[in-house]
């Protein structure tokens, strides 16, 4: 009864700390200054159920997502692969609070072609965001969305929320989780922001 009691007591104070009583964004529009232009073009994220028809998501190749760390930039990186389950779903909740807030997202697709230099540069520059399993050995895992500001990394997350029911169908979201998410997303964003409003 004990066990119940408290874990009924850890899922109320996760939900209160996560979730916008009024499901409001946590601000009106958040600006991130490029101070270097990445090579980009609109994204195609019809695979992950996504219209981009506000061309929140930008697809740049890994070679140019690696510019914002070495030439010290800004912005939102977003790594995944078009046939993971939790990668669709980050995505859609991503574009909400992105568009939510007018910013726009940096998508590499972890499924497509790159240099093994190229990887090998990428893993040592997001390796705080490396998931640990049981064994404690860390690894890469998408999705894996990371704020940037002059270069260095101010805020990941990685995977959905915690608590989400797998089936052999999919994934699935509470509209509690994806409203955690997306507070997640936004709280994300504005680390990386150089003005919000």
């Amino acid at each position: 009864m004990k066990k119940l009691l408290l874990s009924f007591f850890l899922i109320a104070a996760a939900v209160l700390f996560y979730v916008d009583p009024n499901n409001q964004t946590i601000a009106e529009e958040v600006k991130i200054h490029e101070t270097v232009k990445l090579d980009s073009t609109s994204a195609d994220m019809n695979a992950y159920g996504v219209d981009n028809k506000d061309d929140v998501f930008q697809e740049v190749k890994l070679s140019e997502a690696l510019r914002l760390f070495d030439e010290k930039g800004s912005g939102i990186l977003f790594l995944a692969k078009p046939d993971g389950t939790n990668c669709t779903i980050a995505a859609q909740v991503l574009y909400e609070a992105a568009r939510d807030l007018n910013v726009k997202v940096y998508y590499v697709n972890t499924s497509g072609e790159f240099s093994d230099n190229d990887y090998q540069t990428l893993t040592e520059d997001i390796r705080e965001t490396y998931v640990k399993d049981a064994s404690g050995t860390a690894s890469f895992a998408v999705p894996d969305v990371i704020a940037i500001n002059s270069g260095k990394i101010v805020d990941y997350h990685v995977s959905l929320v915690d608590g989400v029911t797998v089936t052999s169908e999919g994934v699935t979201l509470t509209d509690v989780q994806r409203e955690q998410l997306k507070q997640i997303y936004e709280k994300l964003m504005v680390s990386a922001a150089d003005e919000v409003k």
